[in-house]
């Protein structure tokens, strides 16, 4: 890491640590992926139990976790109208947007390991299989990578922190949602099948059920790479205009 990513980094890092935003993020995400232990006695009291609907359940939190951490990361700068003192340093604006989206994996890996806890607490109650856990959190990880820099491009688009938070769980929701109807409604046509590939839980199912599957992290590679790009161009143009 250069010394001026590193330097942006550190400056990131510090807002979101005394930004209320990654706290409510942790609460939403342990809340929710508490929630499908809650009644679910017979698991422990079978002595045989999965993971399944634990990690299913993360794709879902994810469309308000994720566009929660990144709606105030650009619309701050404009607000405090350190925007155009960012652009005058002597870094690219692919750096800055990488400086940003360091900061956010950060936090967000952070959520992740405190999350951690509630499945681990229940391993002794059950019969888990710790690689297949050590799997569907690596997925998740990928997963939630991919998505933050496909919110952090969005956020950029917009000076409002309701409208960043809208547009990136409309965007969450839609590819999470798509894959039901594409399946039901819908005949086997070029189109479906590339809407389907795009489809965020499709790249997420094997994983969960312990299944480790190649193109599910490819694709969240993909969704990395397009991100970082897309906040690349779109702040490259903001920053010529």
């Amino acid at each position: 890491m250069s010394n001026a990513v590193f330097a942006l980094y550190k400056k990131e890092l510090y807002h979101l640590a005394i930004s209320p935003v990654p706290f409510a993020a942790l609460l939403i995400m342990q809340l929710g992926l508490a929630f499908p232990f809650i009644g679910m006695s017979y698991w422990f009291l079978s002595g045989v139990s999965e993971l399944q609907s634990f990690f299913l359940n993360a794709p879902f939190l994810f469309c308000f976790v994720i566009p929660l951490l990144t709606m105030n990361i650009w619309s701050d700068e404009r607000k405090a109208f350190t925007d155009k003192l960012l652009f005058s340093y002597p870094v690219s604006e692919q750096t800055i947007a990488g400086a940003k989206y360091l900061a956010l994996v950060t936090v967000y890996a952070c959520i992740l390991i405190i999350s951690s806890a509630i499945p681990m607490s229940v391993f002794q109650l059950g019969d888990f299989s710790f690689s297949v856990f050590l799997l569907s959190y690596a997925a998740l990880f990928l997963f939630g990578l991919g998505l933050l820099a496909i919110s952090l491009g969005i956020a950029v688009f917009s000076s409002y922190t309701a409208v960043n938070f809208l547009l990136s769980f409309i965007v969450i929701l839609f590819f999470s949602l798509i894959q039901a109807p594409l399946k039901v409604y819908t005949a086997n046509t070029l189109l479906a099948k590339i809407l389907l590939w795009f489809a965020f839980p499709v790249h997420f199912e094997s994983a969960a059920r312990g299944i480790f599957d190649l193109r599910d992290f490819a694709f969240y590679a993909i969704l990395i790479f397009f991100g970082i790009q897309l906040t690349t161009y779109v702040l490259q143009r903001k920053h010529r205009i």
